[in-house]
């Protein structure tokens, strides 16, 4: 089956017959990011009625800005999040099968050198434990190499200190494509979707949530949408949505920026992606993309939602990074064709002292007495399972026929 005519007409005709719809939907999706978009694909599939608004354009925010990385979370293991990890292998996997045009396999160097967090007998365990939580596929082998294989797969690789290294294998994927065919293949199944309709209000009958007032940016208008669960995937403004139902106590929601740069690719010979080490101890990387290449992440909380700013500290820090770990590059920003930030939705850690790096990227539901449903924390690779485990929990809001029938 395939997807509706997507086009500025086909929007006009989608807002009329939302505005005008008689029957409440069964569930009305709030954020068109990359969880948004697998919530309503997930119901659509289920034979529900359901309807997704975004208050920009679809996949405008964290889901266009992320490291365009479909991955296991190999560094997670360091960290003890050894859940995470398995999951994430196992979607990862999936969404290779799923998305063979969006979602491609690139190989990752790891290595290890003298003064390092990470000693060589850490390597090779961290690439076995790895392996095993991808289910020792072949395609999922790693190798490990001495100094002139690491010379081989970088040129332009730090040299001094090496001990040792390992190539493994994780995927890459364009996320605002990702975003979009998830989006369409709901509108395939029979959803509606909305770009720039911000929700200004949600609706309530007898204490419960049953659906919002949702305003059409385009021609300032506003409209009632009525429907029986409404899910909350509005990301690092998650808790913006949650404040038109009910006052928060405190914050449950620490959102965190990640800065990235772009150069071109020919500044730094590599066959694949390359992990590294800054000086504070901070994992960072090189990978390739098309003609460019992405340096990246720094991760820190920040106030910064909507339109997170990158400071000229933040790139002078991954210039630092990278130049050290690749001495012979000389990276200046002249060499820079673009930077970009993301916002990712971290789940407020117990230990308000805890870094950004060390809190977990597994999803966290929360449900409140309303009847809104609310997804923070995941990450890119487990939208699939994080739609699919939303769905299911807004399943108790609907009418017993209408659950029963999903």
């Amino acid at each position: 089956m395939s997807a509706p005519v997507w086009d500025e007409a086909e929007r006009i005709e989608a807002v009329a017959r939302t505005a005008a719809a008689a029957e409440p939907f069964d569930l009305l999706v709030i954020g068109g990011g990359i969880t948004g978009a697998a919530v309503l694909r997930d119901a659509a599939s289920r034979g529900l009625r359901s309807l997704l608004v975004e208050r920009a354009d679809f996949a405008s925010g964290t889901s266009s800005r992320s490291s365009k990385m479909i991955h296991g979370g190999l560094r997670y293991l360091g960290e003890g999040q050894f859940r995470v990890t398995a999951e994430a292998c196992r979607e990862r996997d999936r969404l290779v099968t799923l998305h063979p045009n969006l979602v491609r396999m690139t190989p990752f160097l790891f290595s290890s050198f003298e003064g390092g967090k990470v000693p060589p007998w850490q390597v090779r365990a961290a690439m076995l434990t790895y392996w095993a939580m991808a289910g020792f596929r072949a395609s999922a082998r790693f190798r490990m190499l001495d100094a002139e294989g690491a010379r081989r797969f970088s040129p332009d690789f730090r040299r001094e200190g090496f001990r040792t290294a390992a190539v493994y294998h994780d995927g890459q994927a364009d996320d605002a494509r990702l975003v979009l065919e998830t989006v369409r293949n709901a509108r395939a199944l029979g959803a509606e979707a909305l770009n720039h309709a911000e929700v200004t209000a949600l609706v309530h009958e007898a204490g419960r949530v049953c659906g919002a007032i949702v305003r059409d940016r385009t021609t300032d208008r506003s409209f009632r949408v009525n429907a029986h669960t409404v899910v909350n995937a509005a990301g690092p403004s998650l808790e913006r949505v949650r404040g038109f139902d009910h006052a928060l106590p405190h914050p449950e929601l620490r959102p965190a920026k990640g800065v990235h740069l772009v150069i071109r690719a020919d500044r730094v010979r590599a066959e694949g992606a390359v992990t590294f080490d800054a000086e504070d101890g901070r994992h960072l990387f090189l990978a390739p993309w098309d003609d460019l290449s992405i340096i990246g992440t720094t991760d820190d909380f920040t106030d910064e939602v909507d339109e997170p700013v990158v400071t000229i500290d933040e790139v002078h820090y991954l210039l630092g990074a990278a130049n050290a770990a690749f001495p012979g590059t000389a990276l200046t920003t002249n060499d820079i064709v673009s930077v970009y930030a993301g916002v990712r939705p971290l789940v407020a850690p117990a230990d308000a002292s805890a870094p950004p790096s060390s809190v977990s990227r597994e999803h966290q539901i929360y449900e409140d007495p309303s009847g809104l449903i609310s997804a923070a924390g995941g990450k890119l690779t487990t939208h699939r399972a994080m739609g699919e485990s939303l769905v299911d929990r807004a399943l108790a809001g609907l009418p017993a026929d209408r659950a029963r029938a999903a």
